[in-house]
């Protein structure tokens, strides 16, 4: 397994699963973070916020990667996201339903460091899920 594998391993596996947030603050400095079409500079502390926040709203969180490739400077992830809404989240009272939905994300590093993360969600299948709509 390269490093590029464990750190992708251990981003699902310790920070969002396990809410290890300090793993993300250490090993992201600035990239770019893309989902739904936009694209915004982040770091390390302020994604650690994002798996925090989602970690509040669902605390038995889990992500677990079904497919992982390797290839040049990229790293392509399908998963899958798992918990109940036991807790506040963007908003929304808890609703004490499951979610599970699949998610795509592509990790891409530049000069040995990791430059945009690319996430791609079943924003809709979640929502229904949770009774949003």
């Amino acid at each position: 397994m390269s490093a590029r594998e464990r750190f992708v391993h251990q981003m699902f596996g310790e920070a969002w699963s396990r809410g290890r947030t300090e793993l993300v603050q250490e090993h992201i400095g600035d990239v770019t973070f893309h989902h739904g079409g936009d694209g915004r500079r982040t770091d390390g502390h302020e994604l650690a916020s994002v798996i925090e926040r989602w970690r509040d709203g669902f605390p038995d969180l889990q992500f677990v990667i079904e497919d992982l490739v390797e290839g040049n400077d990229r790293i392509a992830v399908r998963a899958r996201l798992r918990g109940t809404h036991l807790g506040p989240w963007r908003g929304i009272a808890p609703t004490e339903r499951t979610i599970d939905i699949d998610v795509m994300m592509f990790f891409v590093w530049k000069d040995d460091r990791l430059a945009e993360i690319w996430e791609v969600d079943d924003a809709q299948r979640r929502d229904r899920q949770l009774g949003l709509v």
